[in-house]
């Protein structure tokens, strides 16, 4: 069976998402850790409801409502009835269900971003809601919820002749180098077209987004700075260096899977973005809310070079 990477970590199934590289079992180097095994179950019937709040780890209502809970089977991540996440208690299992009407595409979408996430915190690390690019020998990351801006801003230095190390999602480890990033899947996921060069080819995603393969960076490279994106009022961009405890609760108010209750995850996020605040400079960066599409695009190189 096909085994393919995210992140660092190595997954078997029979199929991959969208731009993961995929390697046969002999030809990639044996390693210590099995990869994940992977498989999926289609018309999956969620009659049974979530647990009382009260034992849920996670919980969010509204339009992306969600629940995490720990059942003797494993961990559950469920998605509005639609999609669930399962990993056994071993974490070495992953099985992605799928409500009636859902498809193989949607699954791998969430494969390589809430769900890779979800079993990457079990297993005790904590991914950045981030995306980062390799430009001028500098890598730099953009932290941002959903909507924030950093795929945007992430592709902008791309249209540069950056390259991308992780869209959306983003593994860090503390190294005596400083703060290093793993590579994600080498694509970018758009709302929109304007920023994807002409010529270059754009798929869509299951969910409508623009896709854009840029140029791929290293495996793992040192994280240079950290930017919280933002669009004001301001007639001018401006950029701040956020002192440590602003660092911090910026990060922390960014988490990629939202509304934690478990005191256990919640102290290792803090843990992580104290870290990521500590190795390195976490700066907030505002552009005028007025710009264009291709002002912001023209500004973008010279407002990142200002950092350093």
């Amino acid at each position: 069976m096909p085994i393919f990477e995210l992140f660092g970590t190595r997954f078997e199934a029979a199929c991959a998402p969208h731009g993961a590289a995929v390697f046969q079992e002999d030809e990639i180097a044996p390693t210590d850790q099995a990869p994940i095994a992977v498989k999926f179950i289609y018309d999956y019937d969620f009659r049974s409801p979530p647990p009382r709040v009260e034992e849920l780890q996670a919980f969010s209502e509204g339009s992306r409502r969600h629940w995490v809970w720990e059942a003797d089977d494993g961990h559950h991540f469920r998605i509005a009835d639609a999609l669930e996440a399962l990993v056994n208690r071993s974490l070495s299992e992953l099985t992605i269900r799928l409500a009636p009407g859902e498809t193989l595409e949607r699954g791998l979408l969430f494969l390589s971003g809430a769900f890779v996430t979800f079993l990457l915190i079990l297993r005790g690390q904590w991914p950045l809601h981030a995306s980062a690019v390799r430009y001028k020998e500098r890598t730099i990351a953009f932290v941002s919820p959903s909507g924030g801006g950093k795929t945007t801003w992430a592709a902008g230095l791309c249209t540069w002749g950056a390259e991308l190390i992780a869209d959306d999602v983003l593994v860090t480890v503390p190294s005596e180098a400083g703060l290093q990033g793993f590579l994600g899947l080498p694509l970018l996921r758009l709302r929109t077209a304007d920023l994807i060069p002409e010529g270059a080819p754009a798929l869509r995603a299951p969910d409508g987004r623009y896709l854009w393969r840029p140029p791929q960076g290293p495996t793992r490279s040192t994280i240079d700075a950290v930017v919280l994106p933002a669009r004001g009022a301001t007639p001018e961009p401006s950029l701040r260096r956020l002192p440590p405890h602003d660092a911090i609760y910026g990060l922390a108010a960014c988490p990629r899977i939202q509304g934690w209750r478990s005191r256990t995850m919640l102290e290792r996020q803090f843990r992580t973005v104290a870290g990521v605040a500590r190795l390195a400079p976490v700066v907030r960066v505002s552009v005028p809310r007025e710009w264009s599409t291709r002002r912001f695009r023209d500004e973008l190189p010279a407002l990142i070079e200002s950092l350093f």
